[in-house]
């Protein structure tokens, strides 16, 4: 799940693309939230899910691993916010959604991100690994799609 940023770019090419990924972005987070709001409905939801997320909380925020790269497209006519506050936003929205989980500190999962060094160099997890088939999967399938 990746936080909407209103993306105002200055590069058209990126941000018609960006509205697109957000227009679609919108769509799952829409249909995510009908099934966390069922789930945390009841306490059996809730204590499932707080146990996924007890395993998975520092791997969901390693989304924010970043080398200098980047780092280096924060603040700029590319992405126009510094990566603290893309980090707050995200973190804000999240802990927002999951309003029924106890979440680490802010700054814990802040300086945690900030001091990955391994997926990026190549050094994924078997989870990870997972996941990504997963996810791109469709993609695969048939990548001249036009989404």
């Amino acid at each position: 799940m990746i936080i909407l940023l209103h993306f105002k770019s200055n590069n058209y090419e990126l941000r018609t693309r960006a509205e697109k990924i957000i227009l679609e972005e919108e769509y799952h987070l829409k249909h995510f939230r009908i099934l966390l709001d069922r789930l945390s409905k009841r306490d059996e939801g809730k204590k499932l899910v707080s146990e996924v997320l007890n395993k998975s909380i520092y791997d969901l925020f390693s989304l924010f691993e970043a080398d200098e790269s980047i780092l280096s497209i924060y603040n700029t006519d590319i992405f126009p916010i510094s990566y603290e506050e893309h980090f707050s936003r995200f973190y804000e929205t999240i802990k927002k959604d999951f309003y029924f989980y106890h979440f680490p500190k802010r700054d814990e999962l802040f300086n945690y991100s900030k001091s990955l060094k391994s997926s990026r160099s190549g050094m994924k997890s078997d989870e990870f690994i997972n996941f990504y088939n997963t996810f791109t999967e469709v993609f695969r399938i048939e990548p001249d799609a036009k989404w």
